[in-house]
């Protein structure tokens, strides 16, 4: 009868390339071969990796049979649910990265920028008690903080 999986020795070689620190990839071992292998990392948190674009359970009930590969190993881990898990677990990142770097953070963003602007013109208006007329003068402001 055909073994199932790769053998523990093998299995360890791809764990100590790939994963040298033992921090995600994890195996049920059955008569010395590794016979599932799944990433404890994204099993932890697949509650809030499951609406990635092209997740998959996979690696997170464990792989096995003909998938049990090295290169599927390697692939998991620069996919981009893998690395959202590793950034889930480093801690919760600053607000300007993730202003920056998100879909909805970009826009608001220049949202921030723009009302900084627009306290900066009030501040001015109250502060020299100026006429509502005086506003084109104080809107040269903006270019000179980056706001078009």
């Amino acid at each position: 009868m055909a073994k199932a999986g790769v053998s523990e020795k093998t299995f360890n070689v791809w764990k100590c390339a790939l994963d040298p620190n033992s921090t995600w990839i994890d195996a049920e071992i059955v008569e010395n071969n590794a016979v599932r292998v799944w990433c404890s990392l994204c099993a932890k948190h697949v509650e809030r990796l499951r609406g990635f674009r092209n997740f998959s359970d996979a690696f997170v009930n464990g792989i096995r049979g003909s998938a049990l590969k090295r290169d599927s190993l390697a692939k998991h881990m620069g996919s981009a649910a893998h690395m959202r898990a590793e950034a889930l677990e480093s801690g919760p990142q600053p607000l300007q990265s993730i202003l920056k770097t998100t879909p909805i953070g970009k826009p608001l963003t220049i949202t921030i920028r723009l009302m900084y602007v627009c306290f900066i013109v009030a501040n001015h208006f109250s502060s020299y008690r100026l006429h509502v007329y005086s506003i084109l003068s104080i809107l040269y402001t903006g270019p000179r903080e980056g706001i078009e």
